[in-house]
């Protein structure tokens, strides 16, 4: 059975939808690190050892490693899953193919340019990469502060750009990339706009104020400013076209 790691949110291993409990947490860092940062899935040991330990000696964090490593080759054998393995000079995904991995299942999303591609970044991005891990070093946590602003942002351009009426999206995956889009950034005035047309569209009216309510109070509070031109003239017109067909 195919095995799952999940990195984005919650860290968990799981078999059959049944989770692994004893997940070493060095097995979602070293895993993260080297599809993000490796060569062709591979990165040297000496560089993760400096990173995940950086205020031990080299010997020490080599030694770390080992054990860590050791401890992540013991769990995958007890569960009969092989996915990061180790040799001499590095630690390298073994096989990709091998594991539902979410890290690299996102990055496929993000190379896809196909619009339906956006679609599957919702359910697959579940939140901040390694957010439930404790901290693991000044090091490691200013590459993951940097790796996380980095996905957020990749995957923020991507679903504006599928909730865009051009594309071929049906009306409810562009609500749906809409609304992941404010779980990521609350201030995206084009994801607003995109849900106050759905709204006027269906007659909602009471949707239509909240949602530019919301809008407006999240842009005051989080950057200083009101809403664009553009998405206060889509608002009014949406009101106007409402009003028109009570008359």
């Amino acid at each position: 059975m195919l095995a799952s790691i999940s990195t984005l949110g919650n860290c968990s291993v799981a078999i059959a939808d049944q989770h692994l409990p004893g997940a070493p947490s060095n097995l979602f860092r070293l895993a993260s690190f080297v599809t993000l940062s490796g060569h062709k899935l591979s990165a040297s040991r000496q560089r993760l050892g400096a990173l995940l330990w950086p205020d031990v000696s080299h010997a020490k964090a080599a030694a770390n490693l080992r054990q860590a490593l050791l401890r992540i080759r013991h769990f995958q054998m007890d569960h009969a899953f092989a996915f990061l393995d180790s040799n001499v000079s590095g630690v390298f995904i073994e096989n990709p193919h091998a594991v539902d991995f979410d890290l690299l299942a996102l990055l496929d999303r993000l190379a896809d340019p196909a619009p339906r591609a956006a679609v599957d970044l919702c359910t697959i991005y579940g939140g901040e990469l390694l957010a439930d891990l404790p901290d693991s070093g000044s090091e490691f946590e200013e590459w993951l502060a940097l790796q996380r602003d980095h996905l957020r942002d990749r995957c923020t351009a991507r679903l504006t750009a599928a909730i865009a009426t051009t594309n071929d999206l049906s009306e409810e995956d562009r609500m749906t990339c809409a609304q992941k889009l404010l779980q990521l950034d609350p201030c995206n005035e084009d994801a607003y706009c995109c849900l106050m047309l759905q709204a006027a569209a269906h007659g909602h009216r009471s949707r239509l104020h909240t949602l530019f309510d919301n809008c407006q109070r999240h842009l005051m509070r989080e950057l200083g400013v009101r809403p664009s031109a553009h998405t206060v003239q889509v608002f009014r017109e949406l009101v106007q076209r409402l009003n028109m067909l009570v008359i």
